[in-house]
């Protein structure tokens, strides 16, 4: 659903006033989809409230309005780090303790991730910030639009299940699904790029 929609959501965030009027609505949405329609009368029982586009389009438009002001909040938060990461530690200890996924909790703690994240580009020490994860960052869309296809031929052919081990299956086949997409990857954007260096 979100690959079908994704121009759109591109055509919401074009613009701020857009953007911010979508997300208002999208807050609403939210909010109607849990104390109306998701009870037993509207969805069945194990529905998975997060796997669905209404109910979580804040968070995809939160996403969306942050990175509209990402100058800005770079700019903003140079003298505010510390007061940033400890906004963080302290809604995480909130969203942890309470013990259950609260929605607008959740969008604060998302929100102030990625401002961190925003204001801290460089400042990630070596765990975040190395050869490895840059080579993974310069093909993170790759990866995330055809992830998904190799999992499913991996499971089509019933490798998810190899050992009896429901964590080591588990881990294994992460590590074939990754690797799949990983080189899937590697080798589009090589093709693509040596393609388009042509046309130039």
């Amino acid at each position: 659903m979100f690959y079908m929609i994704f121009p759109f959501f591109c055509y919401l965030i074009s613009n701020r006033n857009r953007a911010w009027g979508t997300f208002i609505i999208s807050m609403i949405f939210n909010v109607i989809c849990r104390i109306y329609f998701f009870d037993n009368n509207h969805v069945i029982s194990g529905f998975d409230v997060r796997g669905n586009i209404i109910y979580s389009a804040m968070f995809f438009m939160l996403g969306g309005i942050l990175f509209l002001y990402k100058n800005s909040i770079y700019e903003f938060c140079q003298k505010k780090k510390i007061l940033i990461a400890l906004l963080t530690v302290i809604i995480a200890g909130i969203y942890f303790y309470q013990g259950k996924s609260e929605p607008f909790i959740m969008l604060v703690l998302f929100g102030l991730l990625l401002i961190y994240s925003i204001a801290s580009p460089n400042n990630t020490g070596k765990i975040l910030s190395n050869k490895f994860t840059k080579f993974i960052g310069n093909i993170s869309l790759e990866i995330y639009l055809c992830h998904m296809v190799f999992y499913r031929m991996i499971e089509k052919v019933h490798m998810n299940h190899l050992f009896g081990n429901k964590i080591l299956s588990y881990i294994v086949t992460v590590i074939m699904t990754l690797a799949c997409a990983i080189i899937f990857s590697c080798v589009v954007k090589y093709l693509l790029e040596k393609m388009m260096q042509k046309k130039l």
